[in-house]
């Protein structure tokens, strides 16, 4: 089956591309589908070749109508043929979009490729020149038009004709006017200092004109002398006249900076293009120069890598074009051809049947442009080493074979450790363009290779980090250039030490990119060289391909002891992981390793055994804490695979811990993941079950206490896996249970440092050490397990001081520790279990009684209820996930103790008797369980009846077993599950999802209410993966189950704090979501739900009164319900005329009781968000109003909501009475009812506009008219009755204000200003 994959393989937006351009017209806003086409194009900037077959089909779309209007500006005169005369008409923007469309296809698809596009017929030549000319090059907004036109008079400079020919000034024998070549250099020239890509097309329009075979010489003579005159001036050797003898100000210098970049690309085009003969004559002229500004290079990359360029043209221009008959030449390179061959037949010249090669003479200027490029091997930047490592190739293939090995003996010699990394990288990039081109010869093979194995595995520290990815990377492409180049015999000799390295490479590269290279090169060889030479390639890269690699753990773990079950790669593979990897500075690249070593234990227990973990053991406490810290975990794991087979150097192994904390390593830097290694090493020797004397277990114990209190989780999670493998598997107990002793060492101990530490790291980790402990300490007896449950229970509770404070992940892992004790000991089940010691006792741990299970299904359901906070954020949202993963557990163990329980004894007295059974039901059929009960009750009359002695009472009536689980503990379990996933935080909406699709698609969970409709709303099925982490998809689908009754409350509880959240993703989808909702239950007459919904807002604001993380947003929610006349009481009285009764409930009006709840939470509250909340939904409240045809509660009910306004339009807050006033005045002019007299309407707006309702809220000396009369006049205006109090006026005089707030009149306060 082909692989699926993201990438293109065809242009796929062909029709769209070509309709886009074909829609333009002239006057219109292209702008959009201009944006839209650059967006396609870029799509392709890393596959440009996928746009070939459609180039002449897009440029032709885009070339004609641009020299259609070229032409037709030319001939209309709207640009002049005047050449000494530059028009001012830059062209219409329609020309402009074109250009600007090929400029950027030019980006994408490269320059070289789109200029061979552009139409190139004679008569477009003058056109195009007076096109560029009209432009301005001071509108930088269309450098893509003069980037393109340069580019389009390149290609159309070399038509074959005598321009002079096509030149209409040549006409006029008398003209004073600029030539068309002259004005073509002049114009290239001005555009060769352009800080922009301009530069480069202009750079190439000027190499096209001066490299024309019929150009006269005069024109190439004046560039170069030009060229050779800003070179001196740039490296100091000739001073410039322009300067006064003064020094260059910033803004020349860096014009000066650009024309030299300028001026170097034309160079290297004209030495690339030009005829060799013909610039021999220019080659010393300018050497001098071009050294001395590449030593003077500077920062700026693109100087020094168009350096590099002409020092490889100029070298190439001292060296005539030829073959050299020394080169390697490999006969047959068909793949298919060379699998067939098998190794038969002669496909390479021997370097003794090589031709006696010519003397030629070689320059010794050569030797300088060669150790030019030899140093720009060593550049910081890679582009700057790739062009200087195809220099070094073009140049080698015309030197002698003598030359040519100088340059290779020189380019090894960067293999040094002293040098830099980019020297290295320059240098393998060197080494695979050599041997690509043939030059590396085979006799250099035996020094190559191993230094290319080397640079395989280059990783040099730098601080923290290392350098080198792109070294290794390089390597495998000097590998894969090999297998290209050489034959098969040839690399034979080479294969195995290459093979090794490439699949070390690919195996445990740190870097995605690094393995996958390593996995190309191999696979390269394997087909080129065949897989006589490469044994098992095949095999190896059909589990190590290219995706697999991908991924590191798997490389690591997986396919390396795929690799590793060849016997050929075995030992390379153990000795890389042993020496290098396991001593990695990436602390994960270490753990995997030693992951890697301990899997790879089973294809060599013995070397393992005797070789390797020796050599660990003795580097434990090595000074290097990469080394020490590799080495224990490397000892852990494979301890923990050769379990029994260690036991003879068990004593060396437990001793390992002894050692480090003697030479207290646990201390400074790197202690704590000497830590974290330890106590994966005690967790190892106790899963492998070696032999420990009692002394050496208490010792490791301590360790492992003395490890659970760290303050870092991870320390503490590795010491608590380490405390649960250590005491299953050591301190055995007796039948009754373990000693005073022990129970007193662990377990009390844990229990009071919980209970009562002060220090929360410890009771974060105690929490997690009682919940790991084994069966036979902590369920030995119902007493000992009710101690532990009830420990865990009251300190998960949200008022559980660590201390003087809360502790969210003291709280958490209280939780996690309840989980582990269901896992542990079970839901009303008993366990018989053998533990180790002298007698083999058995102990039967007990399960969790029905008290026990409610108790902790009571904990959990307030853990989650927990939403504290703190500078964190949401802290509780971590009980709440350990909550989710709890309750998911503690449900199905109570589920499956309900089936065992009632199976065994079943209920007669259930009322349960339905034909048709719900396969949702614990109970068996009533006939099943009334048989049963006829037998239990046979039994039991005739023991009575054979002991001579009457029945009990008790025998008389049957016993009812007991329930862990029921429908009310399913629908709260459900609905917390829901309530969480409508809420507003992705990670616990991920969570919840995944676990309520586990419950209800695999049918764990019995006795769900509505099962049907609510798998239906979710849409969840089996073998679906959903991202319930997408706002977008979890609201659509939970906003469906909020039609669920028995689930209503608590889904739209979890909706009211997303829709009122802050996240912009989660409110849009909820709101959306929510809208929508309301949309169709009013398109569907659904009045009951839209009832209901506000009766749910409305409890929950009497539930969370005064609780600021619910009321704004079912605030919030309830304003974007009004805004959507969602909640009106039309509404709810249609919804009352299809009842004949109505409950209590029902009967209370939404807009009343929400104003009573709305001006209890603005009573005395100073939160400007709450208030701010509160007024847009009294504003809301007032879109009801309607004076005329109300009877007299509507009116009440109106006044009051009035009067309720206008008292918050007195607010002592001035943005609150702004914000009032604001959104009030919107409120009169969506209802002008709001007013109660039509002709004061107009005077009540007037108030509005006209009063600063932010200004001071009493009168005072300066403001004559305060806030609250101006407030007062608007009431008399409105018709709102305000009390004598709420009315009153105060005058408040500054100077009394003063002297009465004098603080510093009293003795106290002297005495406490002197003691600050």
């Amino acid at each position: 089956m082909a692989s699926i994959s993201s990438t293109s393989t065809f242009f796929i937006e062909r029709e769209e591309f070509l309709g886009l351009i074909g829609g333009f017209k002239e006057g219109e806003d292209n702008e959009k589908s201009v944006e839209r086409l650059k967006t396609i194009l870029d799509r392709y900037l890393e596959s440009p070749t996928l746009l070939d077959p459609h180039l002449e089909e897009i440029m032709s779309s885009l070339v004609t109508p641009s020299s259609s209007m070229i032409h037709s500006l030319y001939s209309s005169g709207t640009i002049s043929d005047d050449l000494s005369n530059t028009p001012t008409n830059e062209g219409p923007p329609l020309l402009h979009t074109y250009l600007s469309l090929i400029s950027h296809l030019s980006k994408v698809r490269g320059y070289k490729t789109i200029k061979k596009l552009f139409t190139h017929e004679a008569v477009d030549l003058e056109p195009t020149l007076m096109c560029l000319l009209s432009q301005d090059p001071q509108n930088h907004a269309l450098w893509e038009s003069r980037y393109a036109l340069l580019l389009w008079l390149s290609m159309l400079a070399l038509v074959p004709f005598d321009i002079c020919t096509i030149d209409s000034t040549s006409e006029s024998s008398t003209r004073t006017t600029s030539n068309l070549v002259e004005t073509i250099i002049k114009i290239s020239k001005s555009y060769l200092s352009d800080p922009g890509p301009v530069r480069e097309s202009a750079a190439v329009c000027l190499s096209s004109v001066l490299t024309r075979p019929d150009m006269e010489e005069g024109y190439l003579q004046d560039f170069m002398e030009y060229a050779k005159e800003v070179l001196m001036i740039r490296v100091g050797i000739k001073k410039n006249d322009g300067d006064d003898g003064k020094s260059n100000t910033v803004s020349h210098l860096t014009d000066n900076t650009f024309l030299t970049m300028g001026l170097v690309h034309t160079l290297a085009h004209l030495f690339k293009y030009g005829h060799r003969e013909k610039f021999l004559i220019y080659v010393d002229a300018f050497l001098e120069q071009i050294i001395l500004l590449a030593e003077n290079g500077g920062s700026q990359t693109m100087l020094r890598k168009l350096l590099v360029k002409l020092f490889q043209r100029v070298g190439t221009t001292f060296m005539p074009v030829r073959i050299v008959p020394w080169r390697y030449q490999r006969g047959r390179r068909s793949l298919l051809t060379n699998m067939e061959s098998k190794g038969e037949g002669k496909e390479e010249l021997t370097e003794s049947e090589v031709t006696e090669e010519p003397d030629i003479y070689v320059p010794p200027e050569l030797e300088d442009v060669v150790d030019q490029l030899l140093t720009g091997l060593r550049d910081r930047d890679t582009v700057v080493r790739w062009s200087a490592a195809k220099g070094l190739g073009r140049i080698t293939e015309r030197l002698p074979r003598e030359c040519a090995d100088d340059v290779v003996g020189a380019i090894m010699e960067l293999f040094n450790d002293n040098e830099t990394d980019s020297a290295w990288h320059g240098a393998n990039l060197a080494l695979a363009e050599l041997a690509r081109r043939g030059l590396l010869l085979p006799s250099r093979l035996p020094k190559v290779v191993p230094i290319i194995v080397r640079a395989i595995h280059y990783d040099v520290r730098r601080g923290q980090n290392s350098v080198g990815a792109h070294v290794r990377d390089a390597a495998c492409y000097v590998c894969w250039a090999f297998a290209r180049a050489y034959s098969p015999e040839v690399m034979k000799p080479y294969v195995e030490e290459l093979a090794k390295g490439m699949l070390l490479a690919a195996l445990f590269d740190r870097e995605i990119n690094c393995r996958r290279a390593a996995s190309a090169a191999f696979q390269e060889n394997v087909g080129r060289q065949g897989n006589e030479n490469f044994k098992h390639g095949i095999e190896i890269l059909t589990a190590a391909d290219y995706f697999t690699l991908g991924n590191r753990v798997k490389a690591f773990t997986e396919i390396s002891c795929f690799v590793a079950g060849f016997e050929k790669y075995r030992r390379s593979v153990i000795g890389h992981l042993k020496e290098v990897k396991l001593f990695h500075w990436d602390v994960e690249i270490r753990l995997l390793a030693s992951q890697g070593l301990g899997n790879l234990v089973a294809l060599d227990k013995n070397y393992m055994a005797d070789v390797v973990l020796h050599e660990l053991i003795s580097k434990v406490c090595d000074p290097d804490l990469l080394v020490r810290h590799g080495a224990v975990l490397g000892i852990a794991e494979i301890v923990k695979a050769l379990k029994s087979n260690v036991s003879s150097k068990h004593t060396e192994i437990t001793n390992v811990v002894v050692e480090v904390e003697k030479a207290r390593l646990y201390r400074g830097k790197g202690g704590e993941i000497m830590r974290s290694a330890i106590c994966r090493l005690i967790e190892c020797v106790s899963i492998a079950q070696l032999p420990l004397p009692v002394k050496t277990q208490v010792r490791l114990l301590d360790s492992v206490d003395d490890c659970i209190k760290h303050p870092l989780e991870e320390i503490s999670l590795s010491a608590v896996a380490g405390l649960r493998a250590l005491l299953k598997q050591y301190f055995p107990v007796a039948s009754t249970g373990p000693s005073s002793r022990l129970h007193s060492r662990v377990f009390q101990k844990y229990a009071k440092v919980v209970e009562e530490e002060d220090n929360a790291a410890a009771t974060r980790g105690f929490a997690l050490a009682i919940g790991c402990l084994p069966a036979k300490l902590l369920a030995f007896n119902d007493e000992a397990l009710e101690t532990a449950v009830n420990l865990l229970c009251k300190c998960a509770d949200i008022n559980f001081k660590v201390g003087e404070e809360p502790d969210a992940e003291t709280r958490r892992n209280c939780v996690k520790g309840l989980t582990e004790i269901v896992k542990t000991v079970g839901v009303g089940s008993t366990k018989i279990q053998t533990f180790p010691g002298t007698d083999k006792a058995t102990l039967t741990s007990v399960g969790l009684s029905p008290p026990l299970t409610t108790k902790i299904f009571t904990t959990l359901f307030s853990c989650m209820e927990d939403y504290s906070m703190d500078k964190r954020g949401d802290v509780g949202s971590w009980v709440r996930c350990a909550a989710l993963n709890a309750l998911e557990t503690l449900t199905l163990e109570a589920v499956d103790a309900s089936k065992n329980l009632k199976e065994a004894s079943p209920d007669p007295t259930s009322a349960t008797n339905k034909d048709d059974e719900d396969e949702n039901e614990i109970l068996p059929p009533l006939a099943e369980r009334m048989q049963l009960l006829d037998e239990d009750i046979q039994a039991k009359v005739l023991a009575s009846v054979q002991s001579s002695s009457p029945m009990n009472e008790e025998w008389r009536s049957v016993d009812t077993p007991p329930q862990y689980f029921d429908v009310q503990t399913s629908i709260t379990v459900l609905g917390l599950i829901l309530k969480q996933l409508a809420e507003k935080l992705d990670n616990v909406r991920d969570l919840a999802g995944n676990i309520l699709h586990r419950l209800l698609n695999e049918n764990k969970i019995p006795l769900v209410a509505d099962r049907v409709f609510l798998t239906e709303a979710l849409k969840t099925k089996a073998n679906e993966t959903m991202n319930w982490a997408s706002p977008h998809t979890t609201f659509t689908m939970i906003i469906k189950a909020m039609n669920i009754d028995v689930y209503h409350e608590a889904i739209v509880e979890g909706l009211a704090v997303s829709v009122g959240g802050l996240t912009e993703s989660v409110v849009k989808s909820s709101s959306g979501a929510l809208i929508d909702w309301v949309k169709t239950m009013k398109k569907l007459k659904g009045w009951r739900h839209l009832a209901r919904l506000g009766r749910t807002l409305v409890n929950l604001m009497r539930k969370f009164e005064k609780d600021e993380r619910i009321v704004v947003p079912v605030l919030k929610t309830v304003h974007l319900l009004l805004q959507n006349e969602a909640l009106r009481s039309e509404e709810r009285r249609t919804a009352k005329e299809n009842k004949t009764e109505e409950t209590e409930e029902e009967k209370d009006r939404f807009g009343p009781t929400m104003l009573k709840l709305v001006k209890a939470e603005a009573h005395g509250s100073k939160s400007y968000k709450k208030i701010v909340a509160i007024v847009d939904v009294l504003i809301d409240l007032t879109a009801e109003i309607k004076w005329s045809g109300a009877d007299d509660e509507d009116k009440a009910y109106f006044d009051e909501v009035l009067t309720f306004a206008f008292a918050l339009l007195g607010h002592p807050f001035p943005k609150v009475r702004k914000y009032v006033a604001e959104q009030l005045y919107v409120a009169i002019l969506e209802n002008e009812g709001v007013v109660k007299d039509d002709s004061k309407y107009d005077n009540a707006c007037s108030v509005i506009l006209e009063t600063a309702w932010d200004g001071e809220l009493e009168q005072t000396e300066e403001q004559e008219v305060a806030v609250r009369v101006r407030r007062n006049e608007l009431a008399d205006l409105m018709g709102v009755e305000l009390s004598e109090k709420a009315r009153a006026k105060k005058v408040v005089k500054k100077g009394k204000e003063k002297e009465k707030k004098d603080e510093l009149a009293s003795y106290m306060s002297l005495v406490k200003e002197a003691g600050r």
